[in-house]
């Protein structure tokens, strides 16, 4: 018979595989084009195409390794998406302000996007410099621009612990310690000798150097500043003159040479590309903190703190976070949660259990200082600046939505006992096994024959060459007689069924002797049933999920039915290439 052609062959697989019928539509990366129509359109004049569906199932964690998503997957998929998009909607009509903690980091997030600007409109944004003003900046501060010294430098260790742990350890193994340390110190004076050039300082450091890392490399350590190595290597280093190899000198790690082929003394570089731009924008930073400090000196002058008396002397942990602290200048109010943020640095700084009277208006002044610097960008409506603006409704929307999107979720929901106890006993047959152990036996007349079988099980002798071996009969009546499979009680001797019980999964029990002769089992797996305890774990997980989804479809169908949604175009299943080819 003829075989099916190679290309219809591999259509006919794919359709399998795919576990589509012939002639299902499918979307795919390539037809997506042909499928460009709204799937969900609700009021507001909302609408979710099909396009957009496949972009967003494109770049969703879906299919990692590829394949086909079933039109419930895609349904499902669609769903949290446009949820998603009606809790914007929903956002929009929220008053942040009515939740605290949402709001203070909405609040805390803005106020820092506020000071950023000040600051940049009113003094980075001011300065400037010319090139006249920076060459006399750079001329007037050298310990600003000062380069240090540097030296370029080789360098050779011998060691006595590397000696009695290198090549020729056996010839300083039997040697006392200071007789080894005394053949370091000979060897580093004979290679000190050798040395004439920086080849034979590179030569000699790649044979002799205990320095493992700068030995490899000829002993280069390249251009070293003053304080990268302790003494006596730097007082050694910068001594020297370019060309000199250093007299061996010894330190705790043991005896060194140094060669030093380059020198550069300390200098301030030409004030040239990337030199003027430091220079540059270190006279603009001293020019911003000088302004920064007159602006600030002029806001802090005049500011207005109200302190909230009956607090004072209070624990700021103690107290409720919402209770008012301080008022600046009449208008933004330090409360208790934003005190606690620096209560803790006070209390080590002074080291006392809680803050002062005096302490706490110190902390709540250095914490006003900010509100008059947001106060001020308000003043001169840094707020209605564009991105200011724009920065603010995202944020508000941002956390609003957080909120909403909390009706759609209930993380700490666990399930009560009662319906645990329900689940497991709807559900019994899933938790209890009327066969909880898989075994193999073999049954011999002699009981030391018996400890014999199961000491060569233990050892690692496979079960099923030891059937073959004392077993009698043909290769096919042995297996039948020995694989007993899934057992219960009813299935074997009770001596049989106590002895497979107290053996460990994979091991061999002793030899148990009943009508039929001496049993050694083999426990190939046990499967116990599961009492309501010890399935919890898993029930609670069962009914977690189930909860969520029960709460996520309460929110969905409530958004779903305030914004008048419409399913309005069909869904087809959808192909995805594996997900590291769709980044």
């Amino acid at each position: 018979m003829k075989s099916l052609p190679y290309a219809i062959l591999l259509t006919a697989l794919l359709t399998l595989f795919a576990g589509c019928r012939p002639g299902t539509k499918m979307i795919t990366e390539q037809n997506t084009a042909e499928f460009n129509y709204p799937v969900i359109e609700a009021d507001r004049d909302y609408q979710f195409t099909m396009p957009q569906l496949y972009d967003h199932l494109y770049r969703s964690p879906l299919a990692p390794n590829g394949g086909i998503l079933d039109v419930a997957t895609v349904t499902r998929f669609l769903d949290s998406l446009v949820t998603d998009s009606l809790a914007g909607f929903e956002a929009l009509e929220l008053n942040l302000a009515d939740y605290y903690e949402h709001y203070r980091v909405y609040k805390q997030r803005y106020n820092e996007s506020l000071h950023q600007k000040y600051l940049q409109v009113t003094v980075y944004d001011q300065v400037e410099a010319d090139s006249d003003e920076v060459a006399q900046f750079y001329e007037e501060r050298p310990d600003l621009f000062t380069a240090d010294e540097y030296v370029y430098a080789y360098h050779i260790l011998v060691s006595a612990y590397g000696l009695k742990r290198g090549p020729d350890s056996l010839e300083y193994m039997d040697l006392p310690w200071e007789q080894i340390k005394e053949g370091a110190k000979n060897l580093i004076y004979e290679i000190r000798d050798s040395v004439n050039s920086v080849s034979d300082f590179e030569s000699l450091a790649r044979r002799y150097s205990h320095d493992t890392t700068s030995g490899n490399r000829g002993g280069l350590l390249g251009w070293v500043a003053p304080g990268v190595y302790i003494d006596p290597f730097d007082s050694v280093a910068f001594s020297m003159e370019p060309g000199q190899v250093s007299e061996p000198f010894e330190d705790a790690h043991g005896w060194h040479l140094i060669f030093v082929d380059d020198y550069v003394p300390e200098h301030v570089p030409p004030l040239e590309g990337e030199m003027f731009e430091s220079a540059e924008e270190a006279l603009l930073t001293v020019k911003a903190n000088a302004l920064g400090r007159t602006v600030m000196d002029s806001l802090v002058r005049d500011i207005s703190v109200e302190y909230n008396d009956s607090l004072m002397d209070a624990d700021v942990y103690a107290v409720e976070p919402q209770r008012w602290l301080a008022v600046v200048n009449g208008i933004d109010t330090i409360d208790c949660y934003e005190a606690r943020g620096v209560e803790l640095n006070y209390r080590n700084a002074f080291d006392v259990p809680k803050t002062t009277t005096e302490m706490k208006k110190q902390m709540l002044h250095s914490l006003a200082v900010r509100y008059t610097v947001i106060q001020a960008a308000r003043n001169i409506s840094v707020d209605t600046l564009p991105d200011i603006a724009g920065g603010e409704a995202y944020l508000r929307h941002k956390y609003s939505k957080i909120i909403v999107g909390h009706r759609g979720k209930d993380p700490g929901w666990l399930p009560p006992d009662d319906m645990i106890a329900e689940y497991y006993q709807q559900h019994v047959d899933e938790f209890t096994v009327e066969k909880p152990m898989v075994v193999q036996q073999i049954i011999v007349q002699d009981s030391l024959l018996g400890d014999f079988i199961r000491s060569q099980a233990m050892s690692g002798v496979d079960f099923t060459d030891l059937i073959d071996e004392f077993y009698p009969g043909d290769r096919k009546t042995r297996a039948e007689k020995a694989d007993l499979g899934p057992i219960s009680e009813e299935d074997v001797p009770e001596a049989v069924y106590r002895a497979a019980m107290l053996t460990i999964e994979g091991e061999a029990s002793y030899p148990v002797k009943t009508q039929y002769g001496y049993h050694v089992v083999k426990v190939l797996e046990k499967r116990p049933s599961l009492t309501v305890d010890r399935a919890r774990p898993q029930i609670v997980d069962v009914l977690k999920k189930r909860h969520t989804d029960e709460v996520f479809t309460r929110f969905r169908d409530e958004l779903y039915a305030k914004y008048n949604v419409r399913r309005v175009g069909k869904l087809y299943p959808v192909h995805l290439k594996p997900s590291i080819q769709r980044n």
